[in-house]
């Protein structure tokens, strides 16, 4: 983001125009003196076609001080200041327009814009929702319910979304696709999977972990090719239950891309896991990937360790005797054995 001219940066930290509807001033040379309505419109189009969002904050701040009574005018500042990358300037703008009542339905969708790229999702479902509500058009509360279910969505709140879809779906004349699209919104949130797609697609992406593990054990049942496919994507899961759940069903599969994933589920940050994705991966392993578990011997951890050294000895037929109650150091000293034995055996 490019640093705002000295000028600009004085006309945002005044911003009088929301608050007080006086002109704002500007540097003098910001932009040429006597521009009319129909030169500040081209200097608006060429500065957003060349993405000057400084300029463009100028020229629309120049337009509004043109008649400081419209609220459209001063709702389009406080849009291209948030473009600008002045969210704080923008929210106070947009902030001033509540009792205006052609720009404060605009001002509304605006701030929840700002919340939603702040990370304040259930903010800006309220926020959504006021408007679904205070709605008199059908097509435009069916909008914003949806925008509440996608905010609530997002922010962890499923029941919230579910019934915002309701709403949306609610008393509407929707073309069939819409119902249907609505309508496998409502199942995702529910956790009522129809196909493999739908569940692949929960489990990979909603950020409930409740639902992800519900569309992990539906991918179980399932069974298909699809499904094991989609299952080990589930590996890389940060909340441990989900890659556990899966492997289970994974470890005994022959499919060299699910192996594949089972070998990068090794390396899980979760130790639970680890140890899981270890004994998973044992099982349909042969000599050949030993040189995976030779690479992953961590010394520092007992019980994943002792476990290592047991699978290579079980896939390799060599040992390396391992006292029963080894030490930090001796456990380094016998993993250093095998890399060395791998590098020169194998």
């Amino acid at each position: 983001m490019r640093l705002l001219s000295s000028g600009l940066l004085l006309a945002l930290a005044a911003t009088p125009l929301a608050c007080s509807g006086a002109p704002v001033q500007h540097e003098p040379g910001t932009l040429p003196p006597g521009l009319d309505e129909a030169a500040l419109r081209l200097a608006w189009e060429e500065a957003v076609q060349i993405q000057d969002w400084e300029r463009a904050v100028a020229v629309r701040q120049r337009m509004a001080a043109l008649d400081p009574r419209d609220g459209l005018r001063r709702l389009a500042v406080a849009s291209a200041l948030r473009q600008a990358g002045y969210p704080g300037a923008a929210r106070r703008e947009a902030l001033a327009l509540g009792a205006d009542p052609r720009a404060a339905e605009g001002a509304q969708v605006l701030l929840a814009e700002l919340e939603t790229a702040e990370g304040a999702l259930l903010a800006a479902a309220d926020r959504y929702q006021a408007l679904a509500e205070a709605a008199d058009q059908p097509e435009r509360a069916r909008s914003y319910w949806e925008r509440v279910a996608r905010m609530a969505e997002l922010g962890g709140d499923t029941t919230r979304a579910v019934d915002a879809l309701d709403r949306a779906l609610h008393g509407l004349s929707l073309r069939d696709s819409e119902r249907r699209a609505l309508d496998r919104m409502r199942a995702f949130q529910a956790g009522e999977f129809r196909h493999v797609a739908d569940a692949a697609e929960v489990a990979l992406s909603h950020p409930d972990p409740a639902l992800r593990l519900l569309a992990v054990d539906y991918l179980i049942g399932e069974g298909s090719v699809e499904a094991q496919y989609a299952l080990a994507d589930t590996l890389s899961d940060p909340d441990p239950a989900i890659p556990l759940l899966a492997l289970e069903t994974l470890a005994r599969s022959e499919d060299p891309l699910v192996r594949s994933s089972l070998e990068q589920a090794l390396d899980h940050p979760a130790r639970e896991v680890r140890l899981a994705a270890t004994e998973a991966f044992a099982v349909g392993a042969d000599r050949q990937d030993a040189g995976a578990l030779v690479r992953r011997l961590d010394p520092e951890d007992r019980a994943l360790f002792r476990l290592q050294c047991q699978l290579l000895e079980r896939l390799t037929d060599h040992v390396e005797e391992l006292p029963l109650d080894a030490g930090p150091e001796d456990r380094a000293e016998i993993a250093q054995a095998w890399r060395e034995w791998w590098q020169r055996d194998s």
